[in-house]
């Protein structure tokens, strides 16, 4: 059997013979190999029997054709048409011919397995809604008269190419499919009847399930993505918390503030009167303004317990100053 092995720049392998890799299930050899490889199943409506952007139509012979080849396992899932090994992304996995109202669909279901971030994100994030396939025509012909042959041989007006018969090569999830307006889609389904829901709903004349049900589906899967690959799905921060908490932080400085400013007026309060100085004989000391200068500081000190903070640091560096002997900075 194979084994693991430690290459020299210290990343895990696995070594297997190929006789070995048919006794070791895939899943678990990428496992090993790519612990970050995810798992995606996609679908969506693959085309449908109408002319798109590439002036072509499929008849529903052809669409008959594409389904079965499909079925068959024997068309692949690429990114962007990719015509290298690394651009097969996975596999198509079922397709259904549905004849509706407005005409025929072709629901799908399909697998991806990639470790590549620039493949998986798109697709889970919905970024991507598209899909696009690619086949070899067998027969075509006009579409007003039904002539078959390429180039044309007849001069019918408003002609486009009518495909009667094909083999299917690829399908691909591409951003600028050939059928617009919604008529060829993808997104992430569920892991759990996803095409029964599909046909159920296109049966009934829907193109695709409402956006509330794609939207709660897609939510469902993504975490369930998360969680199995180890995130940890953490909550939006609240804006109102941390305001209420900056505001908190503020409001203890603030209270600092405050009970320095008690303890210089209670300081002050307490200081002994300055001597008086020495005056002649017979002559009165000088009169002095000793309460009004003490309501006035008083008013002073209540006047600074209401300044902001900002003005309240003005008045602590005045004060100081003051005391160095400096004049107060105004302005």
């Amino acid at each position: 059997m194979g084994k693991e092995v430690d290459a020299r720049d210290g990343s895990l392998r696995w070594q297997a013979s190929i006789t070995d890799m048919k006794e070791v299930a895939a899943d678990e050899i990428i496992k090993k190999l790519y612990p970050g490889a995810v798992t995606i199943q996609v679908g969506g409506n693959l085309a449908d029997e109408l002319k798109n952007g590439n002036e072509w139509n499929l008849e529903p012979p052809a669409i008959d054709e594409m389904v079965a080849d499909i079925n068959a396992g024997a068309v692949n899932f690429r990114v962007d048409h990719s015509k290298l090994t690394t651009g097969v992304a996975g596999k198509m996995l079922t397709a259904k011919r549905v004849d509706t109202p407005q005409g025929i669909r072709i629901p799908y279901t399909a697998e991806i397995t990639t470790a590549n971030p620039d493949v998986a994100i798109p697709i889970l994030k919905g970024y991507v809604k598209g899909v696009s396939m690619s086949a070899d025509p067998k027969r075509v012909g006009c579409s007003v008269c039904g002539k078959e042959g390429w180039p044309f041989s007849c001069s019918c007006k408003g002609r486009h190419l009518s495909v009667k018969s094909l083999k299917m090569i690829e399908c691909s999830v591409t951003p600028d499919p050939a059928y617009k307006d919604g008529r060829a889609t993808l997104a992430p389904l569920s892991f759990t009847a996803a095409m029964d829901r599909m046909v159920a709903s296109m049966s009934q004349g829907a193109t695709s399930m409402t956006e509330d049900e794609e939207t709660k589906r897609r939510t469902e899967e993504l975490k369930a993505m998360a969680e199995k690959l180890g995130f940890e799905v953490k909550a939006k921060a609240d804006p109102l918390a941390e305001t209420k908490a900056a505001l908190e932080a503020r409001n203890k400085e603030l209270e600092a503030m405050k009970a320095e400013l008690e303890k210089l007026k209670a300081g002050q309060q307490q200081a002994p009167p300055p001597p008086s100085a020495p005056g002649k004989p017979g002559s009165a000391a000088p009169p002095t303004n000793a309460g009004q200068d003490k309501k006035e500081e008083e008013l002073s000190l209540e006047a600074q317990m209401k300044q902001t903070p900002d003005e309240c640091f003005k008045t602590a560096f005045n004060l100081m100053r003051k005391q160095a002997g400096y004049e107060p900075l105004t302005g």
